[in-house]
């Protein structure tokens, strides 16, 4: 409306305006009337129009920054604004032809001034009176700035005095540092190093030792580090030191201590590194606060009980969501107990909901709010509501209504707790390190995400409800590995469902098959290479490249439960036989396999068409390997000839 209608102020304002408004300097006078007819219309709009008139112009003539031709106006009780601007625009070109005349008739006159009695003060300085001017006036004038001046001086005088002062203490308080440092032996001592330097040769190796530690302290910079002699940080916080295999955590204080949650190293540990705790930190989540449920349109929401909220609120989603939306009455801004915190919100026609079987017709605000609904002071205060914080429960209307204390309904994102060391740790190189922690109640199972700027490798852990990580720490590298404390290694991330990545529906279909030779009946002590060229084989049919060529069927059927989810065809034809590469295993025979191979990123099946390969299949099968695709009878023939 405001900016539809233009601007709009109430009456009272512009009556104060009015009694306080005066002529600008650069104002004409024209100017001057059109402002205060403007403001005086604004200001008694509800009277009569003689009434505003000689309101405006007895303004006017005060108001002039011209005060006697203001004056002079006002004794002629003008009718209108304008009579006012001629009777003043006269007095004032009346006045300035008159003193014209006077300025051309008038004399200057030159007074000299008079010497001073023998009993006045004589002054070393000259003085100059002007004409009319009395030397007494002149002379008191001159006597106030002198006593000015001086109290001015004093003053000074004393600041300066108070600031000495200060700077002395200053530079007590800090010989004082000085001693005390010097005692407690924090910097070294001049006097101490020219004592340790002065005895000379035959003060013994403790002489020495001392006279050596002196010089090197001598070299050392103020302010640098009494490790590595670099300026920018002190010895504790020495990257050098703490990354040295040598080096010790620092100690924790008490109230750390206290707070921290101290894990203990399991038995088989890998390594004999030292071990600190962790502390999870967990990130603030919903507050547990009254809530009721609000039935709406068929829709039931969580409501707020909140009495510092002047205005019941309802979400601007919820009200999106309905199917009969409230008529909207208008937009307002709504602000909040914060400094310079305000958000748009609209207005609704008394809108009707319900609690239990008691209905209500409100006005809502619709606000981009998180909780789905607020129940404001205005709600709680019209309906006599009665709020027993202690048992959970409201009286509305002489009925009890039980609440809820709790959070927002769960959410979709998970919730973060964050992993950190309160200690120091010192990993060893090429080891592991497997620490517990134990964090608080957990509502669901959790995956631990590493998320440290390290060069240690933190694998990913999924721990059930109830259940304690296990964070471990793997150097791979040849120097051992320091970790400060306070620092965040991973995230603890609360999920509901884990699935496996595996995806059993996308399978492919290799051949590979190498030229038969010799004997498949192998001795024992050929076993272990055998079993290494099987696996050769079969790293060398995952690396098939992706190039797709079309061959013919297999030979060797395969079951149709298994081809009809194969796919990606590919041919292995083009690898070499094994008896032609040239490796450390070259003296044996190679084996014909003549196999097919199904497999998927997780699983692998063998089948096998040739007796030959029954052997493998029955090392294999020692070895722990299942290979399916034949019978029973064959790998027992198999191992009675092995």
């Amino acid at each position: 409306m405001v900016k539809r209608f233009g601007f709009q102020e109430p009456q009272e304002t512009s009556q104060i305006q009015f009694q306080t408004i005066t002529q600008k300097t650069e104002e004409s006078l024209a100017d001057w009337a059109d402002r205060v007819l403007s403001l005086a219309t604004q200001s008694f709009k509800d009277l009569s129009e003689e009434y505003m008139t000689k309101q405006a112009v007895m303004k006017f003539c005060q108001g002039c920054n011209d005060p006697e031709a203001g004056q002079h106006a006002c004794g002629f009780k003008p009718v209108s604004v304008e009579n006012a601007i001629d009777i003043i625009k006269w007095y004032q070109h009346s006045r300035k032809a008159v003193q014209a005349h006077i300025a051309q008739g008038k004399t200057h006159e030159v007074k000299q001034a008079s010497a001073p009695t023998p009993t006045a003060q004589v002054s070393d300085t000259p003085s100059v009176h002007g004409v009319g001017s009395s030397k007494p006036n002149i002379d008191t004038r001159v006597s106030q700035m002198e006593q000015q001046l001086r109290q001015q001086r004093e003053e000074q005088q004393q600041s300066m005095q108070q600031m000495q002062s200060l700077l002395s203490s200053m530079a007590t308080l800090t010989e004082e540092m000085r001693h005390s440092n010097r005692s407690s032996g924090t910097s070294p001592s001049r006097d101490y190093r020219s004592d340790n330097t002065s005895r000379g040769r035959g003060q013994g190796r403790r002489g020495g030792y001392n006279n050596r530690a002196g010089n090197r302290r001598s070299q050392t910079p103020d302010g640098a580090c009494f490790y590595c002699h670099e300026l920018g940080h002190f010895k504790r916080d020495c990257p050098k030191l703490n990354n040295s295999p040598g080096s010790k955590p620092p100690t924790q204080n008490k109230q750390t201590e206290r707070k921290s949650v101290t894990m203990k190293l399991p038995e088989d540990q890998a390594t004999e590194g030292p071990s600190n705790g962790f502390t999870v930190v967990g990130t603030i989540g919903t507050a547990q606060l009254l809530r009721v449920q609000v039935k709406i349109q068929d829709k039931l929401v969580t409501a707020l009980i909140d009495t510092g909220s002047e205005v019941t609120i309802m979400q601007d989603k919820v009200f999106d969501s309905l199917k009969e939306k409230p008529y909207v009455i208008k937009e307002t801004l709504m602000h909040g107990a914060g400094r310079e915190m305000q958000m748009t919100c609209r207005i609704t026609n008394p809108t009707l909901f319900s609690i239990q079987d008691l209905l209500f017709n409100h006005n809502l605000y619709i606000a981009p709010i998180d909780c789905e609904m607020l129940l404001g002071h205005d709600f709680l205060a019209s309906n006599n509501v009665i709020l027993n914080i202690g048992q959970g429960y409201m009286s509305i209307n002489d009925k009890t209504v039980k609440l809820v204390l709790g959070g927002e309904t769960p959410s979709a994102q998970p919730s973060v707790s964050r992993i950190t060391i309160p200690n120091s740790v010192v990993v060893p190189p090429n080891s592991v390190m497997r620490m517990n922690c134990t964090v608080p109640v957990q509502d669901n199972d959790f995956v631990i995400e590493p998320n440290s700027k390290t060069t240690l490798l933190i694998p990913r852990s999924v721990c059930a409800k109830g259940q304690s990580p296990v964070v471990c720490f793997m150097n791979v590298t040849d120097n051992p590995v320091r970790l400060q404390g306070g620092i965040e290694v991973a995230e603890a991330h609360a999920v509901t469902v884990i699935e496996s990545m595996d995806d059993p529906q996308e399978l492919s279909v290799g051949t590979c098959s190498t030229s038969k030779q010799g004997n498949s009946q192998k001795k024992k002590k050929q076993k272990p290479r055998l079993l290494k060229r099987v696996a050769t084989a079969m790293m060398m049919l995952f690396e098939t490249p992706e190039k797709v060529s079309t061959l013919e069927q297999p030979a060797v059927p395969v079951e149709s439960a298994v081809t009809d989810d194969c796919c990606y065809p590919s041919s292995l034809n083009s690898i070499e036989p094994i008896a032609s590469q040239s490796s450390e295993e070259c003296d044996l025979p190679p084996f014909s396999t003549g196999m097919e191979l199904i497999f998927t990123p997780s699983t692998a099946r063998i089948v096998m068409d040739d007796s030959s390969d029954c052997v493998v299949a029955a090392i294999a099968q020692e070895e722990g390997i299942t290979i399916s695709g034949f019978s029973e009878e064959d790998i027992k023939q198999a191992k009675r000839v092995i």
